[in-house]
């Protein structure tokens, strides 16, 4: 939720739910759980959350083979291939 509340406005319309609301994020780690979303998270130095990767599968629907990946990237951190080390670690 911090890693959300940092995230400038334009980013968050982007986002199919708001990520800074705790029930959204309790929903995430659920969905983990049950096997509808692996995640990958990046830390900075200090503990920092500073990226996030999910690949999203809809395992009721008619391709529960296919999957979505959302990446997620602080602004500080863009452009030094954090989001490429996600985007192949999530796969």
């Amino acid at each position: 939720q911090a890693f959300a509340e940092r995230l400038p406005e334009h980013d968050l319309l982007f986002l199919g739910r708001d990520l800074r609301h705790p029930r959204v994020i309790a929903a995430w780690v659920e969905a983990i759980g049950e096997g509808a979303i692996d995640s990958l998270i990046a830390e900075d130095d200090h503990g920092k959350l500073v990226g996030a990767a999910a690949l999203v599968r809809d395992p009721l629907g008619w391709s529960g083979h296919v999957g979505e990946v959302r990446l997620l990237v602080s602004p500080e951190k863009r452009g030094a291939g954090l989001g490429r080390d996600l985007l192949e670690g999530i796969y």
